[in-house]
């Protein structure tokens, strides 16, 4: 929730710009103190349903694999921890491929803390966290590829 505060300050005085995914790719666009109000009224509740549905999806996998011993409270702390990172999001983003690349940077980091925390609170072992990260992943991957091949134009 800092982050979130701190990055509309940052937005509001011109120091962090907005940003819109197009086909092109990633673009700065003006930022818009309304729209970014909406998204500091709604971070609470978007960050607690995104740690309970990551971490309920990563038990329900370590489950599959009979390694989920310290039961879905143990899943999300590691996960909750590995959010800390976001705090770094208090530096402000002077421009779009900053942010794109810092945010890459920290999910990557994120998963990082979240295969050790995972690891050490259910006392198992890499193979098994390094699959629990991968599963979703991969369904991700498949979801995407699906979605694609379902907008391209048949000739």
């Amino acid at each position: 929730m800092i982050q979130t505060v701190v990055q509309y300050a940052w937005g509001v005085v011109g120091l962090t710009p907005g940003m819109n995914v197009t086909a092109q790719g990633i673009q700065a666009v003006p930022y818009d103190a309304t729209n970014g109000l909406f998204e500091l009224m709604l971070t609470p509740a978007i960050v607690a349903l995104s740690l309970f549905a990551i971490s309920g999806f990563y038990h329900a996998i370590l489950s599959v694999l009979k390694s989920g011993n310290k039961g879905f409270e143990g899943s999300f702390r590691a996960v909750a921890y590995a959010y800390a990172p976001l705090m770094t999001g208090i530096i402000p983003m002077f421009s779009a491929n900053f942010m794109a690349g810092w945010m890459l940077m920290n999910a990557v980091w994120g998963l990082v803390l979240t295969a050790i925390g995972l690891k050490y609170i259910h006392k198992t072992s890499y193979t098994k966290i390094v699959a629990v990260l991968l599963i979703p992943f991969l369904l991700g991957m498949i979801v995407a590829v699906l979605m694609m091949r379902s907008q391209v134009p048949t000739v």
